[in-house]
């Protein structure tokens, strides 16, 4: 072979390198099958070697300097084959094969799978627009028939609906939405949903009757009423849910369900609570019973939720039927929930007004009145007689201890299942104590007098006193003017009848004996005047026409047996005009004087006035600004607080805060060691459950409260909010183990929650559908609570 084949053969072969290395540069920029090209590139490197050997064995024929070069080229090519096993080793490694992701069990595997599929579709889609479509490529064609994993399901379509209360047209418009954005739909269909909401809806279980409600104007108008009919079904449904979901919690062998009612709006409502779940007191937990338009007092409470009542009694235990089919039953504990009001109403009781103001206790005591009982008279630790329902009947038959005479207990419940309420009993005694000592003390340093009335109730009595004033000043000084203007109007006439430019009339009939009669020529609102018999001729007169203006002079005159009028006197026209000039005059002085008196207590009563109601005293606002940083509108400081309110205030930093604006004086340095110590049992009244030994301590702090209640407060009043939380709450809490596990926190919440479906479905004129819809969103929010899917 020639020279020139030999060099042919070797340009062949440089051409061979180059595509190898051509191939070299493809592996560095893409992710492709690395097999497919290895075995490439091996059965190139092979034919290279072949062609290589023969290339050297026909050098090594011709010339020893052919075969040199022949050996470096071998070695170029063992070092390009190197090379490129050692980029494939490196891609390997970049993109390993996720494996059998169901194998990885943690999430740090998981997550590394998950990186290594990203990486991988890094490589095709390099920037955000290459990958969002991508992306939605892969949604819309799923490797496997059934594979949704970017579509919701019906239940989670549906807790969405629920959460945002989204109508069927807000749905259709998030559909269509997803659709032009997203290019797929990831919400499930209507049909399934409605589907979903038909087996949830229990408000067929409900009788919705439409009553006439008098206004008191003979006349009325139609209002809803709202009864269940089958109470341990519904009960019964909710339990399952909550057993097969894992969230019915200290139920091996009975249930604890609580009986809740309120009026809250215009509608009073009956509701049961489960207890046995972790969160008792929220809205969604209490399954309407009965609502009506009404008060919740025990005669309306009769009328229009005794069959409610009634099956409440009858109710003993709950049987259901678990996912496996196996029935449950379990055995009912009962508790009773409200504020003092409505509690009163279910046993027959008087109120707080009555002597025995204790639903719970015989215990007579006044809290009004002489006779008061105030806290540096009160034993504590007196013992008393507790109530029962066999003790309620008894005395319904005498009207003794504060009973109604004839009344019977609409609940078969015994008093000491009688929840203390948390939330009334600590708003009360904030209100009743501590409130009122810090508006009267911020209302001492704000007042310019020198009143010394220390407490609100002297100082609004104060404020009644000088309203008082004011009226009395007021009238007294209309009563000289009017005086004063009869006087002149009297001169005046006297004057013109002696200048004969007024005629002097004898006639009609209601002129008096008196030489000149004025009665007539006064103006209209000064004609009606009283009479007056002259001792002496025994004729009648007018004062007017005795010169008798002012009130005292009418008094003293009348008082007065040998009273001559000015006839018998001999007083001349000249005469009269003169002295009812001196009059006018005096009166005039008078006049200035009252009314000078009365503007003095005008402003005054304006100026306490505004410190107690109008947040003008300089320490006031300081409170009110201190009120607004800690979360409470300065608004509602001369009204009601609200639960979340009291809390705030009573918190420990915040209580420090308030009595820093206070002075620091004894009495403040004890009513703030009282406060405090409230907070400390407020802390006790949520739904933790307590043993026997943490509520010995809280019995301590309760003592210490009480005692610093009787050094702070001494003249102040028992009221029964007091004597509940003094009395009853440790013997609550020791047959119970917990205070606030279930409180009238929740039904408070629940009027909220009515009121907006009630705005929400206002549009609905049909009494009936509306009830009914309201009734379907809230069967809703106790199926989303039974189930766990969403709580708010």
């Amino acid at each position: 072979m020639s020279k020139l084949s030999i060099e042919d053969r070797f340009i062949k072969s440089e051409n061979a390198l180059s595509k190898l290395r051509e191939e070299f540069n493809y592996l560095l920029f893409t992710n492709s099958d690395l097999k497919t090209e290895n075995k490439l590139i091996n059965d190139e490197l092979e034919e290279v070697k072949k062609i290589q050997s023969l290339n050297s064995l026909k050098m090594i024929q011709t010339s020893g300097e052919e075969l040199k070069k022949c050996r470096i080229l071998e070695k170029e090519v063992n070092q390009l084959k190197k090379e490129v096993d050692a980029e494939k080793s490196v891609n390997i490694e970049k993109v390993k094969p996720m494996g059998i992701y169901s194998v990885l069990h943690s999430s740090y595997k998981q997550m590394k799978g998950v990186q290594s599929v990203l990486n991988y579709m890094k490589k095709g889609a390099t920037n955000t627009t290459d990958f969002n479509h991508l992306m939605r490529n892969v949604v819309k064609h799923p490797p496997y028939p059934d594979c949704t994993p970017f579509t919701l399901s019906a239940k989670e379509t549906f807790v969405l609906r629920s959460t945002l209360h989204l109508s069927d047209g807000d749905m259709k418009k998030m559909k269509k939405f997803y659709q032009n954005h997203l290019g797929f739909d990831p919400l499930a269909s209507r049909n399934a949903i409605t589907d979903l909401r038909k087996e949830i809806d229990k408000s067929d279980n409900y009788e919705i009757q439409i009553v006439p409600k008098e206004t008191g104007k003979k006349d009325s108008y139609d209002s809803v009423q709202i009864t269940i009919k089958d109470l341990h079904k519904g009960i019964s449904e909710r339990i399952k849910d909550l057993y097969d979901n894992g969230l019915l919690l200290d139920s091996d062998d009975d249930l604890t369900l609580c009986l809740l009612g309120d009026k809250g709006s215009e509608e009073t409502k009956i509701c049961v609570s489960i207890e046995n779940v972790a969160n008792p007191n929220s809205p969604h937990n209490l399954l309407l019973i009965a609502l009506y338009e009404g008060q919740d007092n025990e005669k309306e409470l009769r009328n229009h939720a005794l069959d409610v009542f009634s099956l409440w009694n009858d109710l003993s235990e709950i049987c259901f039927s678990d996912k496996n089919g196996i029935l449950i039953s379990k055995k009912i504990k009962k508790k009773v929930i409200g504020d003092l009001k409505i509690i009163s109403s279910y046993l027959g009781h008087q109120g707080q007004a009555s002597l025995c103001a204790c639903h719970l206790c015989e215990l007579a005591w006044s809290n009004h009145g002489s006779k008061a009982m105030t806290l540096e008279m009160v034993d504590f630790t007196a013992p008393f007689i507790l109530r029962t329902l066999e003790s309620y009947a008894r005395d319904a038959k005498t009207g003794r201890n504060g009973v109604i005479k004839g009344s019977s207990p609409l609940l078969n419940v015994q008093p000491v299942d009688f929840a203390i309420p948390t939330i009334h009993v600590l708003m009360g005694i904030f209100e009743k104590y501590f409130q009122s000592h810090i508006n009267a003390q911020l209302n001492i340093m704000d007042r310019k007098d020198d009143s010394d009335s220390v407490t609100l109730k002297q100082q609004k009595k104060d404020l009644t006193n000088l309203i008082k004033r004011e009226s009395e000043a007021k009238d007294h000084a209309d009563s000289l003017n009017l005086a004063k203007e009869k006087a002149h109007s009297a001169a005046t006439a006297y004057k013109l009848i002696q200048e004969k430019k007024l005629r002097l009339l004898k006639s009609p009939s209601l002129l008096c004996k008196s030489q000149i009669c004025l009665i007539i020529h006064m103006p209209k609102k000064q004609k009606a005047d009283d009479w007056i018999t002259c001792s002496k001729c025994q004729n009648y007169f007018h004062f007017l026409c005795s010169s008798i203006f002012t009130a005292e002079m009418k008094a003293s005159a009348a008082r007065q047996k040998d009273w001559e009028c000015n006839e018998c006197k001999n007083k001349t026209p000249t005469d009269l005009f003169r002295f009812s000039m001196m009059q006018y005059s005096s009166l005039e002085v008078e006049v200035q004087v009252a009314y000078d008196n009365y503007r003095a207590i005008y402003e005054e009563r304006m100026q306490l006035e505004n410190i107690l109601y109008r947040s003008t005293g300089e320490n006031r606002q300081k409170m009110e600004q201190l009120l607004t940083k800690m979360g409470c509108d300065a608004k509602t400081w001369y009204q009601s607080y609200c639960g979340n309110q009291v809390r705030i205030i009573l918190r420990p930093e915040n209580v420090n805060q308030i009595f820093s604006i206070l002075p620091n004086t004894e009495t403040n340095r004890k009513a703030k060691m009282a406060m405090i110590g409230l907070s400390e049992i407020m802390s006790f009244s949520n739904n933790q459950y307590y043993t026997d030994q943490d509520i010995d301590i809280i019995e301590d702090i309760l003592q210490r409260f009480l005692f610093n209640m009787k050094s702070a407060f001494p003249r102040e009043t028992l009221i029964p909010k007091l004597h509940l939380l003094a009395f009853h709450l440790i013997p609550y809490m020791r047959r119970h183990h917990s205070w606030g596990r279930t409180s009238e926190q929740g039904i408070e919440h629940m009027h909220v929650h009515y009121n907006n479906l009630k705005r929400l479905f206002f549009p609905i004129k049909q009494l009936t559908l509306r009830a009914t819809l309201i009734l379907q969103e809230l069967t809703i929010k106790n199926w989303l609570f039974d189930t766990g899917v969403w709580i708010e």
